[in-house]
């Protein structure tokens, strides 16, 4: 199936103005996406935190070379990509590899331009940046929402 075969619903949670609510398979899709993206967002911050944590404590080998890697794929890119609720996980995970990689790309460029070359500290400061979106994300992601509204109707 290709994007021009996708039908609005079956990728946003959000009806057109005035067009018919959302089917209970969109909203059903909507909510899987979201738990998705929960689950990467946490894994995010967590994978955020390591990284940066053995960075800062020397820590050499494999180790550091699988965190910092995952680091650079996923964490600043997912950091941005996250607010922007796709509900379309293969097109989030696309965009959140490659902005991430611009993101790293950016602040290097940047660094070399300066002639302060510190790469310790551009992981530190994009890895702050990025642990402060990713909580707010996660806690935003908590709010009430329209999964709520749909089991309280369910109900009544």
């Amino acid at each position: 199936m290709n994007f021009t075969q996708l039908d609005h619903d079956s990728w946003s949670s959000l009806p057109e103005a005035g067009g018919p609510p959302p089917s209970r398979r969109a909203r059903r899709e909507a909510s899987e996406a979201r738990r998705w993206r929960q689950r990467a967002v946490l894994g995010a911050i967590v994978l955020d935190l390591a990284a940066v944590a053995a960075t800062l404590l020397h820590v050499a080998g494999p180790v550091r070379v699988l965190l910092g890697l995952g680091f650079l794929l996923f964490v600043p890119g997912l950091a941005i990509v996250g607010w922007l609720r796709l509900n379309w996980p293969a097109a989030e995970l696309s965009l959140t590899v490659a902005l991430s990689l611009s993101v790293v790309l950016l602040g290097s460029q940047v660094m070399l331009w300066a002639h302060w070359w510190h790469p310790v500290s551009l992981q530190v400061l994009v890895g702050a940046l990025a642990a402060g979106a990713l909580c707010s994300q996660l806690l935003w992601s908590h709010a009430p929402s329209r999964e709520l509204e749909d089991a309280i109707e369910e109900l009544s």
